[in-house]
């Protein structure tokens, strides 16, 4: 298996990663794993954002490729709770 080169940061571009992590201004990193680049977030980077997803008063959704939900927020999970039993109850009925 061939291997592809890595990129070397220059010299000014190393110096200041670390200094932009310990300031803040990072909120993941990106590292290539042997199979794929894989993404990691900073304790703490991701609060903001879940924190609005879940509070908005929209419904929203995280589907994994094959349509499993992964996530869902608590005004998703009430436009869905009626549709969701009323399903159930069917398909229970049909068991």
């Amino acid at each position: 298996m061939k291997k592809e080169p890595v990129d070397t940061p220059a010299p000014a571009e190393a110096e200041q990663t670390p200094e932009a992590i310990r300031n803040g201004e990072v909120d993941a990193l990106i590292v290539n794993g042997a199979a794929a680049p894989q993404i990691f977030t900073l304790k703490g980077s991701e609060l903001p954002y879940r924190l609005m997803v879940e509070q908005m008063t929209e419904g929203t959704l995280m589907l994994s490729k094959e349509g499993t939900i992964l996530y869902a927020n608590h005004a998703f999970a009430q436009l869905a709770a009626g549709r969701w039993s009323t399903s159930l109850e069917r398909s229970s009925r049909h068991s």
